[in-house]
């Protein structure tokens, strides 16, 4: 028989004996159990509801700190997160997993959501998202939102933590996506990286293509990593037309500084596309760019490299045959041998002269260190998720 204290449902389950008094013993050791449970509080999260003198509207702020946000780095990028209330635990989790695969740098993740007690959410970012007024509701107030967050914003978190002022992202979905592209065209210098998911560009006729007049007309470069993208499963006329539209328009423009990686995401609509674009748009934005390094350069790091006998290899299926590498030239870019054992084919690309980026299994660099008279002696590869923060130098010895 089923002990009264387990709930009917597990029954059906068929657990053991063991299962069973595990389940019998189980205890509420939260402060009150009488009562509503204490929140979830997100571990490396701030809270800030935040008063606009600008807008005269508040607004919660949630922020998300690297790990362990060492004294030792000057500045850290800052990635702000539109629709807050339903991004900013995505974004941290998409941002975590890219970060421990090595993908991008340590950030700061901010999340903007409107305040006070039960805001509608939905009313309130046609609001503040919309440059042009909606005709059936308080609408058209992203001149003003975006100057709470430049003037307001922004200042509070440079106050407050460790930010590089040089380094900011701005990630929006939907009418957080159009904001994006309207902070862009109007203030470029401001964010450096925007990830734009399904940005509602048809809306007021495509206003968007008049911004983007205006913009042109005086100014013939646009300094920012731009992510666009939209679900194959949207509707066509108000999503994936107009996007492919206004992508088009900025390539025809040749703006300089201007990197554009546009992206249908297979199978997905509207909401569900939101994660993947995410992912894949930080992935682009935060990579490293690459450096063309002629036939000669890249034949001087070919060759045999080997583990020096004083130093052992952590465990993982990942490293077990980093013992021994051998790395040939292919194209553009090093190829680690398929004999090596960690990823058939795992290409080496050039982000500076002497530092390549794994495009495979292993996250990390492999950087080439030279002697005085400058060839190339040894291999360091860095790959902190797999080598537990070590640094493992082998030496050339072909």
């Amino acid at each position: 028989m089923w002990n009264d204290p387990i709930p009917a449902f597990v029954a059906g389950r068929g657990l053991g004996r063991d299962e069973e008094a595990a389940l019998a013993i189980v205890e509420d050791v939260s402060p009150s159990n009488s009562g509503t449970p204490p929140a979830v509080v997100i571990p490396g999260t701030e809270r800030h509801l935040l008063r606009s003198e600008l807008t005269g509207r508040l607004y919660d702020v949630s922020i998300a700190l690297p790990e362990g946000n060492p004294d030792t780095v000057d500045g850290y990028p800052v990635i702000y997160v539109l629709d807050g209330q339903w991004h900013f635990k995505l974004v941290m989790s998409i941002y975590g997993a890219l970060r421990y695969d090595e993908f991008i740098s340590d950030a700061i993740v901010v999340g903007i959501a409107a305040g006070g007690d039960d805001p509608d959410h939905e009313a309130l970012r046609i609001r503040d998202y919309l440059p042009t007024p909606h005709p059936d509701g308080d609408s058209g107030d992203a001149e003003r939102f975006l100057a709470f967050v430049t003037s307001e914003l922004m200042p509070f978190v440079a106050r407050n933590y460790r930010i590089d002022p040089d380094d900011r992202t701005l990630i929006g979905s939907s009418l957080g996506g159009l904001f994006a592209l309207y902070a862009m065209l109007t203030q470029p210098d401001l964010f450096h990286r925007i990830v734009a998911a399904s940005p509602a560009i048809a809306w007021d006729e495509e206003a968007v293509t008049a911004w983007e007049d205006r913009f042109a007309r005086d100014h013939s470069d646009l300094s920012v990593r731009l992510y666009l993208s939209a679900g194959e499963l949207e509707p066509s006329h108000v999503f994936l037309d107009p996007l492919d539209r206004f992508s088009a328009r900025l390539h025809s423009r040749g703006y300089e500084g201007l990197g554009l990686r546009h992206s249908v995401i297979p199978g997905e609509r509207h909401s569900s596309t939101i994660a993947e674009a995410f992912n894949r748009g930080l992935r682009w934005v935060f990579a490293k760019p690459t450096v063309a390094l002629s036939a000669a350069a890249l034949q001087s790091y070919a060759g045999e490299y080997s583990l020096d006998d004083g130093q052992s290899l952590p465990s993982g299926p990942a490293v077990q045959h980093l013992s021994q590498v051998s790395i040939r030239v292919e194209g553009d870019h090093l190829v680690l041998d398929d004999e090596t054992g960690i990823h058939k084919g795992e290409e080496l690309v050039p982000t500076r002269t002497d530092e390549f980026t794994f495009t495979g299994s292993i996250p990390g660099v492999a950087r080439f260190l030279r002697d005085a008279q400058g060839s190339v002696e040894r291999l360091a590869i860095d790959a902190s998720a797999f080598l537990l923060d070590r640094t493992l130098t082998l030496d050339r010895v072909r």
